[in-house]
């Protein structure tokens, strides 16, 4: 990445403006004139580059940057603009997705369609109306269970299992987190998952079940420290419910605090 070296741009104030989405981190405008920034979610998005010379001005489209398709990490588009004082610049995201499980975590069960619960797979299965189970208590920054019984919880971007193999004196129970997330209307959705094993050298990994309406749609099973991300096209009805699973693998809940996030987009 180029060092930023505004030259006239010394004064340059560099905003980012997304809908429904966390700011992008702008990194840096050369003295050519090309800016730089980082895309802070995992998906690839379009975004517009906006300019004005006064706080004051209405804001215009940097020509021929209308719609730029940046990557999961970093962006850098050539701007044309040595010489030119323009003074404010934006970034503005086109395609905000429809949900994110991590802006829009929340203490409030059902708040934009997400909830938060866990399964007990070992009593019924995923069509059971019994099998998911919303998470009685909200404990600082995490939904729980029961903290002192069983090592369940799902937090903002990391949750935990339980297991039959497990440790600290928990109940030999298994119990999968379960993310919720249900659809306000009907459509054709692509939905961009991520997910890590944050714990390298203990257990023996975890998976991944996401189900739509109770049918597995997809099963992804990380060894210890590993990580994916993947993408899945669904069609769902209002009211459908995508349901994201963390099986501590063989019942073994040792070392098993895993990284996710949901990322929900139209088609």
């Amino acid at each position: 990445m180029r060092p930023a070296c505004l030259g006239l741009l010394v004064s340059a104030i560099l905003a980012a403006v997304t809908a429904r989405s966390e700011p992008i981190q702008i990194l840096s405008l050369s003295k050519s004139g090309d800016l730089a920034w980082v895309n802070t979610n995992f998906a690839a998005g379009t975004y517009r580059v906006e300019f004005k010379h006064e706080l004051t001005d209405n804001w215009q489209t940097v020509p021929g940057l209308e719609s730029v398709v940046g990557t999961s990490s970093a962006t850098e588009v050539p701007m044309n603009l040595q010489g030119i004082d323009h003074r404010f610049f934006r970034v503005l995201w086109l395609d905000a997705p429809l949900a994110d499980s991590y802006n829009e975590f929340s203490d409030v069960q059902g708040k934009t369609g997400w909830q938060y619960g866990y399964a007990l797979p070992a009593s019924a299965g995923p069509t059971s109306p019994i099998w998911f189970n919303l998470f009685p208590s909200y404990s600082v920054d995490r939904w729980v269970v029961d903290e002192n019984l069983f090592w369940t919880f799902l937090g903002r971007d990391t949750m935990h299992p339980n297991g039959t193999v497990t440790s600290g004196g928990k109940q030999a129970v298994e119990q999968w987190p379960v993310l919720r997330w249900t659809a306000s209307s009907e459509g054709s959705i692509r939905v961009a998952v991520s997910i890590k094993d944050l714990n390298a050298n203990g257990g023996n990994g975890v998976i991944l079940h996401v189900f739509h309406q109770g049918a597995e749609v997809k099963t992804e099973t990380l060894v210890n420290g590993g990580e994916s991300n993947f993408e899945l096209n669904v069609v769902v009805a209002a009211d459908d419910h995508l349901d994201f699973a963390l099986d501590p693998n063989e019942s073994d809940d040792l070392s098993d605090v895993t990284q996710y996030r949901v990322l929900i987009y139209p088609q």
